[in-house]
Parts: structure tokens; C-alpha cells; sequence
């Protein structure tokens, strides 16, 4: 499995995310990896725009073996900082 992340990990961000007073992420399973159609249902877009903000790399995924995409929660967490610092 290829990992794309920082050496920043999902604690370290979760802090930072929750002491930067933006609040938990909501509706968001307390897992480390998501699908596709997981992150597209937490930010109510769709599959294909998740698609594109990787290939756009906004943000990063976890490939395995037989093509299966997955999002770590750090990558969403550092999608929703740049956003709300944007």
C-alpha cells in the first residue's frame, strides 16, 4: 500500500482541527481510511468531484493492490483547514 501522507499523523491533526475552534468532524466514522463514495457522502458531492480533487490533488489517497482508492482522515482534515483558511 502507497502512502502519500506527511509525517503529520491523524492525532496531531485531529488536535490541530479540533484547537483551531472549527469543530469535530461530524458525520465522519472515527476511521483512518474512507472511500470514495464515503468522502463524497460527508462533503454531499459527488464521487466524480472527489475524483477530481485528487487528481487535482486537493486531497491525498491511499492506493492498494487491485485499484481500490482509499482517503485517510488526515487528508480530509487538511482539505477542511486549507478551505476554512482560504
Amino acid at each position: 500500500m502507497e502512502n502519500n501522507e506527511s509525517s503529520v499523523g491523524t492525532k496531531e491533526l485531529n488536535d490541530q482541527y479540533n484547537g483551531d475552534g472549527i469543530g469535530e468532524l461530524s458525520g465522519l466514522p472515527k476511521r483512518d481510511l474512507f472511500r470514495i463514495s464515503e468522502v463524497a457522502s460527508y462533503f454531499s458531492v459527488s464521487e466524480r468531484t472527489i475524483r477530481l480533487w485528487i487528481e487535482h490533488k486537493l486531497i491525498d489517497p491511499i492506493e492498494q493492490v487491485r485499484g481500490t482508492i482509499w482517503v485517510p482522515r488526515t487528508s480530509i482534515i487538511k482539505f477542511r483547514l486549507k478551505a476554512r483558511s482560504s
